[in-house]
């Protein structure tokens, strides 16, 4: 998440850091979520650190929300935003309560794609 964070805000500029830390400051958790509440990132830990600092609880429910939080300043063609909403889908599914025996094709190639999406990626 961090990756895709920085290319967002960072590189592309799609939306500023506060405007990311405003969505994620007055997001309907829910009640469940709530204590899971994502944390302000600053500019200069984005910039220097290499990583979130976030309890896994708390990035858990990072990635099932970034999407609702900031998915309208991304364009939906966008590879490194394609990568996250695949990201997304494997995290629901490897999370979920339970998980039907008809899904683990669809969670292989959801996996296949964001590794190749991942790699090829990283050569740009």
């Amino acid at each position: 998440m961090y990756h895709i964070v920085f290319y967002l805000v960072l590189e592309k500029k799609y939306l500023d850091l506060k405007t990311l830390n405003f969505r994620v400051e007055n997001f309907a958790y829910g009640s469940v979520e709530e204590g899971d509440a994502v944390p302000n990132i600053s500019e200069d830990h984005l910039k220097k650190s290499g990583k979130l600092k976030m309890s896994g609880s708390e990035m858990l429910c990072f990635v099932r929300y970034f999407a609702l939080m900031i998915g309208d300043y991304a364009p939906p063609e966008d590879e490194v935003w394609e990568s996250y909403l695949i990201l997304r889908d494997i995290v629901s599914i490897i999370f979920a309560p339970f998980v039907i025996r008809e899904q683990m094709p669809y969670l292989a190639q959801l996996i296949a794609e964001h590794h190749h999406l991942h790699i090829s990626l990283r050569t740009h």
